[in-house]
């Protein structure tokens, strides 16, 4: 837990940093990066993990008018369902519970706002939110544009992740997942399996 924790210290804030500074297994590292966090001696937030103490950076992009998570994820700790409307969420002012808000809120950044994608991802421009779980990249998919994620350059960027996730040499791979309105897809290169 010590090499974990002063791999953190160091600037590690993703669980892939840790392994590469720690050199420990996934298990091993996210068993102990739990542990830290119960005893609140790590902070997990949409920047990833951090000591206490140590200055947050401000996320590269700012959300700005886009709520494309408030609609498309399901927040259960408020009672919402994929692509349902959040019922705390004005369109004119953004979230309404802002400072209360669930712990899933608050940790959630997507990919676009983490600076992984280009503008053109822009979730509400694109129609989808791109974001990173521990073993897969998930995209969700606005149901008023389904077939949005087929379509250049969005496909071929998804394409090549995929590729990525099967060909990790050795390391824990990762799925490319895609659910457009009640239809869900697994990427295995450009191949699209329902």
């Amino acid at each position: 837990m010590s090499k974990v924790a002063r791999a953190v210290e160091r600037g590690a804030t993703t669980i892939r940093a840790v392994i590469d500074a720690t050199g420990l297994s996934r298990l091993k590292v996210e068993r102990a990066l739990h542990s830290l966090e119960k005893q609140k001696l790590l902070i997990r937030d949409s920047q990833g993990f951090r000591a206490p103490g140590m200055p947050t950076t401000p996320p590269i992009r700012q959300c700005g008018s886009c709520t494309a998570c408030c609609t498309l994820l399901e927040v259960t700790a408020v009672g919402k369902s994929v692509n349902e409307w959040c019922k705390h969420c004005d369109a004119d002012k953004g979230c309404t519970i802002y400072d209360h808000r669930p712990q899933m809120c608050r940790s959630f950044s997507c990919a676009w706002l983490q600076g992984h994608l280009d503008d053109e991802w822009f979730p509400e421009q694109a129609g989808m939110v791109v974001h990173f779980s521990q073993d897969a990249v998930n995209v969700m998919v606005d149901p008023s544009c389904p077939d949005r994620w087929r379509q250049e350059p969005y496909f071929g960027k998804l394409c090549e992740w995929s590729l990525n996730g099967i060909r990790m040499n050795g390391n824990p791979g990762y799925a490319t997942l895609v659910v457009a309105g009640s239809d869900k897809f697994l990427l295995l290169g450009r191949t699209i399996v329902p």
